[in-house]
């Protein structure tokens, strides 16, 4: 057997440690005829993506707080989609407020992550602060996100292209 393997590491932390943690993401599990591996000995395996994503900690903290929950198309104090209860359960991204309004903006983390439902991937962040940057004073910190799939090509590629779309 053979193992790929990056020597690498990062102190990170999920602050709701016993409420998601080894549970799949909603739009989970994947399809096993999506390989979109060449052939041979790494045909048929599961690739993990490591992504580290520094944001700026001190500006979101000072964000209001209606303004997170539109980022994120989900509720601060519960992680449920803002058109729901649960965190768990089924998204609606049809779904509209009494003025017409999709409840789950459709540039948010939620809806982008989401997109037509076709893409299945198991994924899951944890917050990491690493130190303070001395020439700037800022922390360098944010999300150390993770995410298993099949194919990276055709499963995390365009989820990624999505989200460089949105914020560009």
């Amino acid at each position: 057997m053979i193992t790929l393997l990056k020597e690498w590491a990062a102190a990170a932390a999920q602050m709701d440690a016993g409420k998601s943690i080894g549970r799949p993401a909603e739009n989970a599990p994947m399809p096993p005829e999506d390989t979109g591996a060449a052939d041979g000995w790494m045909s048929g395996d599961t690739y993990m993506v490591v992504r580290r994503v520094q944001m700026f900690i001190e500006v979101w903290v000072w964000t209001a707080l209606k303004e997170q929950k539109a980022a994120f198309g989900r509720r601060r104090s519960s992680g449920a989609p803002l058109e729901g209860k649960d965190e768990f359960q089924k998204i609606n991204l049809s779904k509209r407020d009494e003025t017409g309004q999709k409840q789950i903006p459709p540039n948010s983390h939620t809806a982008l992550a989401h997109g037509d439902g076709s893409i299945k991937i198991l994924r899951q962040s944890y917050s990491y602060v690493d130190r303070l940057d001395p020439k700037t004073g800022s922390f360098d910190a944010g999300l150390l996100f993770m995410s298993f799939q099949l194919s990276i090509r055709k499963q995390f590629m365009p989820l990624k292209h999505a989200w460089q779309i949105a914020i560009s």
